[in-house]
């Protein structure tokens, strides 16, 4: 008698999940494995300087005033982060980036500087604004009380990225 059943695989080499059916047809029959592969990384618009966290630090720093951070905090299977990522092609937002230290993370890569910003949540998508010491302004928020630092539209982006290039 054959049976179904869902299945959850975790990559141990690159931390990818795998889900799918197995079907088991009985004792020492073949298996029919069915896995989803893991989804293709998000694209990134080219028109924004995106820099390594370190970079960014050391972009702060230089010149004649600090400049503040944006960290956008992703994961590839995240449905609103793949639609939040081509508002970054737009050129008001490019213009806007063009004043931040831009800075984007994989969650699920987790680095270990990433882990003290889990406080925040662990969401996604996250835009936090960080100042020159990496503190995140809690002052610069999406204006949502459940969710402060989960934008999904240009416009509260926009705001937001305005108000930190003016601080």
């Amino acid at each position: 008698m054959a049976t179904t059943r869902r299945v959850l695989l975790l990559g141990l080499l690159g931390g990818a999940a795998l889900s799918g059916s197995i079907r088991t047809a009985g004792a020492g029959s073949a298996i029919d494995a069915q896995a989803t592969p893991p989804p293709s990384p998000i694209e990134f618009s080219e028109g924004v300087r995106w820099l390594t966290w370190n970079a960014a630090a050391a972009a702060v720093t230089t010149g004649p005033t600090p400049r503040m951070r944006m960290l956008f905090v992703y994961a590839d299977w995240c449905g609103v982060c793949r639609r939040l990522a081509p508002l970054f092609d737009r050129p008001d937002v490019q213009q806007a980036a063009s004043a931040l230290a831009m800075v984007r993370q994989n969650q699920d890569e987790m680095p270990s500087w990433l882990r003290p910003y889990l406080a925040t949540g662990k969401y996604v998508p996250r835009v936090l604004f960080l100042d020159a010491e990496g503190q995140v302004r809690k002052d610069i928020t999406s204006g949502r009380d459940d969710y402060p630092f989960f934008y999904e539209d240009a416009r509260t982006l926009l705001v937001s990225m305005r108000a930190a290039a003016r601080t």
